[in-house]
């Protein structure tokens, strides 16, 4: 939780290993108001139960085409891209990207192909608004093979300016029933869209379960 509050992250762990709930804490942390994209509507909901249950954070929930009037006060906004995108359309002075101090992408490996996600991802790019980033994922990346792996993750990084990927340490992996590989996979240092991701440094530990 403190490395994800002072920089933008992608925390790779398991299913069922806490990733929605380390994305509460840092809202409450950061005292929000925080957007948490998720890519289906059954997430919404679960998530929408959820985050107030572990946080005491107000949410309002985002699904279809989004809100058709005002939406209620909120601290997390949960939704799914295109209600979001259809919302924000209506509502850009309160739903602007410099309107949120965090926004979560939930399984943020879908940025990299033709999805709602990408076409958020690049919308928050051109606006120049720089609230916190955090990337969840389980898989991260669909590419096979450690060459179109590092350019997935390059690529990940670059397109959010993810400062720092924390890889799952080994005692989640236990618990989930595997072990971390030995052989690291590093990005050394990527081309800079912001000024944030300049000198940038990852490494990612290969785990072939996720």
């Amino acid at each position: 939780v403190d490395i994800v509050a002072e920089k933008n992250t992608i925390v790779v762990l398991p299913t069922g290993a806490g990733k929605t709930l380390i994305a509460a804490r840092v809202a409450l942390r950061l005292k929000c108001p925080t957007l948490f994209l998720v890519p289906t509507c059954l997430l919404v909901s679960q998530l929408a139960a959820a985050i107030p249950e572990w946080s005491g954070l107000g949410v309002v929930k985002l699904v279809g085409g989004g809100a058709g009037g005002s939406l209620a006060p909120f601290d997390v906004l949960v939704s799914t891209p295109k209600a979001f995108e259809s919302t924000q359309a209506r509502d850009g002075l309160r739903l602007g990207w410099a309107s949120f101090r965090l926004v979560v992408w939930d399984e943020v490996h879908h940025i990299l192909k033709e999805h709602p996600y990408r076409t958020l991802a690049k919308s928050l790019l051109r606006s120049g608004a720089e609230p916190r980033t955090l990337g969840l994922s389980a898989s991260l990346t669909y590419a096979v093979g450690a060459p179109k792996v590092a350019a997935a993750v390059h690529r990940l990084c670059d397109e959010l300016s993810i400062a720092a990927l924390e890889p799952p340490p080994s005692w989640i992996l236990s618990r989930a029933g595997t072990t971390r590989r030995s052989s690291p996979l590093t990005c050394a240092r990527l081309p800079s869209r912001r000024r944030s991701t300049r000198g940038l440094s990852l490494r990612l530990h290969a785990n072939r379960t996720c």
